[in-house]
């Protein structure tokens, strides 16, 4: 059994969700659940439209579907068939003759499946590869969204600091000013 920490986002993939919700969460005063869900719809959206996201998410559905293709070459095909004939002999007066047939048409593999099963094991670890290279992506772009954040938040602090620090030179200022007004400063 393995523990992890309390809080690990380079563990677990989640955290780097969750503290950016936490982030965007704790500025905002939303005073419905409705709010805080049409927060979180904006920004799971802003994250869905990210070009490299979406790249991602689609070859993983390409994938996919290749293991649906591959896993129907395990079982029977069926297919309709129609044919018509029509002969036609100059020599013979009436010999005229027109056939026609439909009906279905079935091959299947068995009992050598090995050619399936090894395709369809190509698309089972091509589909797993892309699940790794999506998961990948999306944590790239979690990652980068919490950088971001954490700069937003050091820079609005610095912000804050050069404002109060503002504010604080300013009113020395003014009661120096004061104080020399009066005398007490030569």
């Amino acid at each position: 059994i393995e523990e992890l920490p309390a809080y690990a986002p380079q563990l677990n993939p989640e955290e780097y969700c969750h503290g950016n919700v936490k982030q965007r969460l704790k500025n905002a005063r939303p005073t419905s659940k409705e709010e805080i869900r049409s927060m979180l719809d904006r920004g799971f959206a802003r994250l869905r439209r990210r070009p490299d996201l979406r790249q991602a998410e689609q070859a993983l559905e390409a994938d996919i579907a290749r293991v649906g293709v591959a896993t129907a070459d395990l079982y029977p095909r069926i297919t309709l068939g129609a044919s018509a004939n029509y002969l036609h002999n100059d020599v013979v007066k009436g010999s005229d003759s027109f056939s026609y047939g439909i009906g279905p048409l079935i091959s299947w593999n068995f009992p050598n499946t090995m050619a399936a099963r090894a395709r369809l094991a190509q698309a089972q670890a091509q589909a797993e590869a892309s699940v790794a290279s999506f998961d990948a992506k999306v944590l790239t772009a979690l990652k980068e969204v919490e950088q971001a954040l954490t700069s937003l938040n050091a820079v609005t602090q610095q912000q804050q600091s050069l404002e109060r620090a503002e504010q604080q030179a300013t009113r020395a200022y003014q009661l120096d000013k004061v104080r020399f007004e009066v005398g007490a400063i030569a």
